[in-house]
């Protein structure tokens, strides 16, 4: 089997010049249990898959290809220096920006055996991405922080997908289950322009940044200072010096965190940053469940991610104790020399040793599992129905989000939105609710 197909898209968001973009694809097939020399009984379908293809993306903001400006500035003008009201521009123009491509390689194969009791679908892909659209910043000698849309960056993604299913009817009884397993790696390959990082997840206007994209890590990795607990007395704050002796941390007093010197330059500053974790997974699971026995049925699904990173930014505005503002219960445990047993640090005005800096002590564990969906239903015989003359009458009691098994200690390990920078920060998104519901299903 053999299929290609070749797309041409237009946006209005680019240039006259490249305005169009065309993005071919094609697949092929190869089921092998067709053929003539195969001859495996308990084998009901084999079939080889491939494919590859280009999409492109143009979600970017309107007219991004031509200079804007805003108003609201004044000037001074002429001999006498009068203000006068006029613009100014943001960023600097480039019509050259044109569509994002991602081109997509797959190969899988499709198994069922055992008269299609035993399913397998099993997928290889790797995406690669260039051309990506990116803010680059400009320097100050433009007459102004001004940035220009490019199409700078390149990310590769890699994974692998499996889909297990089982089916099986015994008289009364029947029963069945899919389980997917997904990993994905992600893979910057370029930054465009000089290749400096892109630090973002801002918390508040004077955290600092939460994430780092470099040129060989992944998208939005966690990058804060490693805390190495808390001082217990003075003698641990003189202690914790540099080679030359001189207080890493000089405004430091007991109760306050102690904070590490990454890098080992003895000055504790932006530089000791350090990647602490990542916000996407190492996979991703689920496992659907149905049985039927006479009337009755159930239906499970369970879901669940393992080995991502989550910053709890309901934890940093709550806990932090930096500015006047409601905090958490949990401030109340911080440390005195009276409750030293704690992993909060002092309540200080001001806090002087930046106590509330983005650092590990935010950074969470967000692997879960989760029963996502449960329901159970009973269907009444039909020869009681034929008496009323329905066709059918299922009664049954469902629910969502039933229960999570996660470390995680805010509203929900489970965070989306927010831009690609953003990725994995909790910033107070609403808690997932648990829903009950009862139904009846009729058939006349």
């Amino acid at each position: 089997m053999l299929q290609a197909n070749v797309r041409r898209d237009g946006s209005s968001k680019f240039g006259s010049d490249n305005r169009y973009g065309v993005f071919p694809s094609f697949s092929a097939a190869w089921r092998i249990n067709k053929e003539n020399f195969f001859n495996v009984e308990s084998i009901s379908d084999l079939k080889l898959r491939a494919s590859y293809g280009l999409i492109g993306n143009d979600r970017i903001g309107d007219y991004r290809y031509t200079q804007y400006v805003s108003g609201g500035f004044y000037y001074p003008m002429g001999v006498d220096q009068h203000q006068v009201l006029g613009m100014r521009g943001f960023n600097l123009a480039n019509e050259g920006i044109k569509w994002e491509t991602t081109a997509t390689a797959n190969v899988g194969f499709d198994l069922a055996m055992l008269d299609n009791r035993l399913t397998l679908s099993t997928d290889v892909y790797k995406k690669r991405t260039d051309d990506i659209l990116v803010n680059v910043s400009l320097p100050l000698s433009f007459g102004g922080e001004y940035s220009q849309l490019l199409n700078a960056a390149t990310v590769e993604n890699n994974g692998v997908e499996l889909v297990l299913g089982w089916r099986e009817v015994k008289n009364d009884f029947s029963y069945g289950f899919v389980g997917t397993f997904s990993t994905s790696t992600n893979k910057v390959v370029s930054l465009g322009g000089n290749g400096e990082p892109v630090w973002g997840g801002d918390i508040d206007y004077n955290s600092g940044s939460v994430t780092r994209t470099m040129v060989g890590g992944s998208i939005s990795e966690f990058t804060v200072y490693v805390t190495d607990g808390i001082f217990q007395s003075i003698d641990e704050v003189n202690a914790h010096v540099n080679e030359a002796g001189d207080l890493l941390q000089p405004n430091a007093q007991p109760g306050d965190i102690r904070f590490r010197d990454a890098n080992g330059d003895g000055i504790l500053d932006q530089e000791d940053k350090v990647k602490v974790g990542s916000p996407l997974p190492d996979f991703e699971y689920s496992l659907s469940f149905n049985a039927a026995y006479k009337g009755f049925d159930v239906a499970l699904m369970f879901t669940g991610v393992y080995g991502n990173e989550i910053f709890n930014g309901v934890k940093y505005i709550t806990e932090s104790m930096k500015e006047y503002r409601n905090y958490s219960a949990n401030a109340l445990n911080a440390w005195t020399p009276q409750n030293k047993n704690t992993d909060v640090p002092r309540a200080v005005k001001d806090d002087p040793n930046g106590n509330s800096r983005v650092s590990d002590r935010f950074v969470e564990d967000g692997s879960y599992f989760r029963l996502k969906t449960l329901q159970v239903g009973y269907s009444l015989p039909a020869s009681l129905l034929s008496k009323v003359k329905v066709d059918a009458l299922r009664l049954y009691v469902g629910a969502n989000n039933v229960f999570t098994i996660t470390n995680y200690s805010g509203y929900s390990p489970e965070i989306v939105g927010g831009n690609i920078y953003n990725r994995g920060i909790d910033f107070g998104a609403y808690p997932l609710f648990r829903n009950i519901n009862f139904g009846v299903e009729l058939k006349f």
